[in-house]
């Protein structure tokens, strides 16, 4: 398994900290239709990856989930053959304005770590 330098390890447990499904409001077994998603919308190329203020930003503004969500990060989990097995996001429920490059950098190097661990569980890597 790969291992994570201290300052992503550090990162990565605030992140992980901050993102609390019950603070979010979500009631625990919501279902929301796939086309009605952040990740599907960033996936089709109608969402930026990073979203700083999801009110400012039309591709959203339909969506339900924009009354709760404030911002968002979301990339997709690339396998080694090209196919895209899923994504990993991470959401807030207040404005983030200071998301950009670096956090987006880091959201890609997570999701090419869970898509080195799904490939290596099926044959695809060493």
């Amino acid at each position: 398994m790969t291992q994570l330098p201290d300052r992503d390890h550090e990162m990565l447990e605030r992140i992980a900290a901050a993102q609390d499904a019950d603070t979010m409001n979500f009631a625990s077994g919501t279902e929301v239709a796939l086309q009605d998603t952040y990740c599907t919308r960033m996936l089709n190329g109608t969402l930026p990856n990073v979203v700083p203020d999801t009110s400012k930003e039309p591709a959203v503004g339909d969506l339900g989930a924009t009354l709760l969500v404030g911002s968002y990060v979301g990339v997709p989990i690339t396998l080694a053959d090209g196919s895209v097995h899923g994504t990993l996001c991470a959401v807030s429920s207040e404005p983030r304005e200071h998301l950009g490059d670096a956090e987006l950098a880091f959201m890609r190097v997570l999701a090419g770590m869970v898509a080195n661990r799904i490939d290596s569980s099926h044959g695809s890597r060493p």
